[in-house]
């Protein structure tokens, strides 16, 4: 980019205005340590967690620059995190994960099967509170490609299941005919 003949190679600047900045700062941290930070609650605000890194942004970036390892290492962590946590992602998180990432992207996968087995997990009232119908319908209806996804869960009979109970693979980029690289299968590879 800084040596052919683009705008930034005469400027030697380079704008990513879509990208967070901090996603961008966890970029370089991995690039320079070659890991992923272990993903926890960093505060809780009026009932509500934030998490210690943007890990719906950093994904997106990394898929954006098609860095399938370290999209495998971020999806570990998300995996790891919820399972640890005995919790799933907020409509809102699965609603960005729909917003951020392109069709077929691991991570909707994710917030699509965190999404069915909150619908069909219906005997639960403390999940029914979290996960208000109405705030699910809502996210359907502002993300169409999220209902289509569920449909097809849904005609395929799929069994509702929590999406760390499914192997880690599940949500990993591989290439054509590959194995998983990771060598995760079921557990996280970096443990929180």
């Amino acid at each position: 980019m800084f040596k052919g003949n683009f705008k930034e190679a005469t400027t030697q600047s380079a704008n990513f205005p879509e990208d967070s900045p901090a996603a961008f700062g966890l970029l370089l941290r991995w690039a320079y340590f070659g890991k992923v930070p272990a993903l926890c609650v960093e505060a809780v605000e009026d009932g509500v967690c934030r998490l210690s890194w943007p890990a719906t942004r950093f994904y997106a970036l990394a898929e954006k620059l098609y860095m399938p390892s370290l999209q495998n290492s971020i999806m570990d962590e998300v995996m790891g995190y919820y399972g640890k946590a005995d919790s799933l992602p907020s409509t809102t998180t699965m609603c960005l994960m729909y917003e951020l990432c392109p069709a077929q992207s691991p991570m909707r996968t994710f917030a699509t099967r965190a999404f069915y087995f909150l619908i069909m997990h219906r005997h639960d009232k403390a999940m029914q509170q979290m996960w208000p119908l109405l705030e699910l319908h809502r996210a359907m209806m502002k993300h169409p490609d999220l209902a289509f996804d569920f449909l097809e869960l849904l005609r395929e009979g799929t069994i509702p299941q929590v999406p760390d109970e499914l192997d880690f693979c599940t949500f990993h980029v591989h290439g054509d005919g590959k194995s998983c690289s990771s060598g995760s299968s079921g557990n996280p590879i970096h443990l929180l």
